[in-house]
This record gives C-alpha cells, structure tokens and sequence, in this order.
C-alpha cells in the first residue's frame, strides 16, 4: 500500500470537487436555475449539489463495482476510497465557496 499515492488522489480529488462545485453553484444561482414556482431557496441550493453529485462521483463508484474489471491495475481499492472521500470533501467546500462568491459578487 502507498500511503504517498492514495494522498495524492484525495488531494487531486477535493481540489477538482471544489471548483467543479463551485462553479456548477454560482452558474446555477447566477442564472436563477431552477426557477418558477418551485424556487425556494433550498432546491436552487441543492439542485446545483446534486449536479456535481452526480458528475463528481459516479465514475469512482462505477470503478469500484461494475467496471472492476476495466480498471487500471494500479488503481488500488484504497486508491478510490481516497477518491471518493475528496470528491465528497470537495462538494461540501465548493457548495459553501460557490453560495459565498454568489453572494458576494451578486
């Protein structure tokens, strides 16, 4: 096990969560989407989350258990667990950085 490694993804992985969050956030609010008669504070919150949700995180997953298989074989198991801890990390910090630069430059 390389501990140098798996750090390696958890930091690559929160940094790339990040940003990606946060710019997914900020476009969101910035163009009033969702909008309409559903568009109370929390779905415009949390639709942008579950964008980056479901960009973010759904190739670690299927590296994981479908595409066992089709994965490099120096990707280690605890490799993608690092992965997914960062990606997870990095949509918590991005959410809370894209609302702060909507309200700020907004």
């Amino acid at each position: 096990m390389n501990i140098a490694e798996s750090t390696n993804h958890l930091v690559s992985s929160t940094l790339l969560a990040g940003v990606t969050t946060a710019l997914i956030v900020s476009c969101f609010r910035y163009f009033d989407i969702p909008s309409g008669h559903f568009a109370n504070t929390a779905t415009q919150i949390l639709v942008p989350i579950l964008v980056s949700a479901c960009l973010l995180v759904t190739r670690p997953i299927l590296l994981w258990t479908v595409l066992r298989d089709r994965r490099s074989p120096f990707l280690l198991d605890e490799d993608l667990k690092s992965m997914l801890i960062g990606r997870v990390l990095g949509l918590i910090g991005g959410a809370c950085i894209g609302i702060t630069l909507y309200t700020e430059f907004i």
